[in-house]
């Protein structure tokens, strides 16, 4: 773990609550340096993990300069919030009232400050927990559907199916083949 280690002092003042897409191909390969352990395997992942710290702490700059100063801090608060309570209804009117908005504005203000819409915030954060838990437990795709928040499995599957590109089953037996 220690080539995970952030440095002192950290990188990041502040949570980061969306990384940019470059992201994902990086971290694959840091898995599958990891997973393969050829010659040098620890250098190049540090290598790229130096990569995803750069595009993260450049994220974190763009989304500091589009953020509202009036409601920043209220929706760093509520995307927070959205990461550890994932499996509850988030729909854009709840955020709106949270933020005692107009849900039109609300929703602006959230893709502005976190360069994506809250729908698709919340997708994209069930879809990292539905990841962990099929690769992590036995528990049937129906029963991590609804750990993540959906209470119907053929959404559940459709939208895994639409991020991943492979259904929740398939997940599974992929990642425990490697």
């Amino acid at each position: 773990y220690m080539f995970c280690a952030e440095p002192d002092p950290p990188l990041f003042t502040k949570h980061i609550l969306h990384a940019p897409r470059q992201l994902i191909p990086l971290m694959d390969s840091i898995v599958d340096e990891f997973n393969k352990r050829e010659e040098g395997f620890e250098l190049a992942c540090r290598g790229l993990l130096l990569q995803i710290f750069v595009l993260l702490a450049r994220n974190q700059k763009k989304a500091e300069r589009s953020v509202d100063l009036k409601y920043g801090e209220q929706i760093l608060n509520i995307a927070k919030r959205i990461e550890t309570h994932f499996y509850e209804e988030w729909s854009n009117a709840r955020i709106a009232r949270e933020l005692n908005l107009h849900e039109d504005y609300a929703a602006k203000l959230f893709k502005d400050a976190l360069g994506i819409p809250p729908g698709k915030f919340v997708q994209r954060i069930r879809h990292q927990h539905a990841k962990k838990l099929l690769r992590e437990t036995d528990d049937t795709v129906e029963a991590v559907g609804k750990q993540v928040g959906y209470e119907d499995l053929h959404y559940f599957i459709r939208m895994f199916t639409k991020l991943e590109g492979l259904s929740p089953g398939k997940y599974r037996k992929w990642t425990r083949i490697l």
